[in-house]
């Protein structure tokens, strides 16, 4: 249940207006929503849509990617959205309508790591993590993306008729960012 509020929330992130955004991190911008139904607030933090490092061909010449960094009641989850759904190899079913894909991260010039990402089935987003305590892998990322990247993390995803595409997020406002997303979550 909480995997679709967290789906949920992040699509209506997307959806807000510009006004909502109340902080900028170096392009990061974090954002908060409190949901009317249950008023818990939602704290996110989130990248500039980036494109890929070189365009896949059709139907993905368009793709752009989002990464973003949220809390709600004090639990923390690392998210990558698409604009077009990714369509990945390397995936196996999870536990329900999901799929469990093993890519790679690679954090500023460090030697690149595996990392599961969690997609429902026909979402937009990848999170990282696995199963349904995918939760349980999101401090990791955030405490690696802290004290290993520096100044960029590079996604490296396998993507069916794409071959490996590329997404390089500049990270150089994500401490301050994140330090402000844990205050504001509290």
């Amino acid at each position: 249940m909480k995997l679709f509020f967290f789906a949920c929330t992040a699509l209506l992130w997307l959806l807000l207006p510009a006004s909502a955004h109340c902080q900028d991190f170096d392009g990061w911008e974090l954002t908060k929503e409190e949901d009317p139904m249950s008023n818990e607030t939602t704290v996110v933090v989130a990248s500039p849509r980036i494109d890929p490092l070189r365009p896949m061909g059709p139907p993905y010449e368009s793709v752009r990617a989002q990464m973003g960094i949220e809390c709600l009641s004090g639990e923390e989850s690392v998210w990558f959205w698409f604009s077009d759904e990714p369509n990945l190899l390397n995936d196996r079913p999870g536990y329900g309508r999901f799929d469990i894909s093993t890519q790679r991260v690679k954090f500023d010039d460090r030697k690149p790591k595996k990392i599961n990402l969690h997609q429902n089935w026909g979402s937009q987003y990848l999170r990282v993590g696995y199963g349904p305590t995918f939760l349980r892998g999101a401090p990791s990322f955030i405490g690696k993306a802290l004290k290993r990247a520096k100044n960029t993390i590079l996604l490296e995803l396998n993507w069916v008729g794409g071959g490996l595409v590329h997404f390089r997020f500049d990270v150089t406002g994500v401490p301050d960012a994140i330090d402000a997303m844990r205050e504001a979550c509290e």
